[in-house]
């Protein structure tokens, strides 16, 4: 499916407040910060954070519906609340990733959102969004985090920078799920 023509239609629904608390995600780091400060810490506290009961990821309103949900939901509704404050979708990436669990050797599959900094700073590290700790930390920061892959509405990718490996829905069928579920009713 071709996602860019559809992307705002799917993300209308969601309410800008939500996200940006009167910041605007356009303005320097300062507002921007801002705008992923807000939305990481409001969806970490509104929801409850369970785990795993099915392998089924949920849209938006239906984490919203239950008041709970896991890591994959959670990262999930961070992303769209994101675009629908203006981050452009270039910027952000869902992350599939393993997690080191207090500093054992145990390390679990475990989902994030990674907004990925500006084209002119090559060396900025991707930004890490997630519903274990509401701190924001550069990925070179997370040593407990692993990304195995990452995507989003304009694909799917091996790690953060990796090799693209095509459109996600295509290869991800818990995303297409969601997405299935986010389009509009056809008229």
């Amino acid at each position: 499916m071709a996602w860019s023509a559809r992307v705002w239609g799917l993300v209308a629904w969601l309410p800008l407040a939500w996200a940006c608390a009167g910041a605007s995600a356009q303005q320097p780091d300062g507002g921007l910060l801002h705008v992923l400060r807000q939305v990481n810490e409001t969806t970490n506290r509104r929801y409850v954070q369970v785990e795993e009961l099915a392998n089924r990821w949920s849209a938006p309103d239906e984490l919203r519906a239950s008041g709970q949900g896991d890591c994959e939901d959670f990262a999930i509704a961070k992303y769209f609340a994101l675009l629908e404050a203006g981050i452009p979708v270039r910027r952000l990436r869902i992350g599939y990733a393993l997690v080191q669990l207090g500093g054992g050797e145990l390390w679990r599959p475990h989902m994030v959102l990674a907004y990925l900094g500006s084209d002119e700073d090559a060396a900025s590290q991707p930004l890490i969004l997630d519903s274990l700790i509401s701190e924001i930390r550069p990925a070179s920061r997370r040593p407990d985090l692993r990304l195995v892959f990452t995507f989003g509405l304009d694909g799917l990718w091996a790690g953060v920078d990796g090799q693209r490996l095509g459109a996600a829905e295509d290869r991800l069928d818990a995303w297409r799920g969601v997405l299935e579920r986010m389009a509009p009713a056809p008229h």
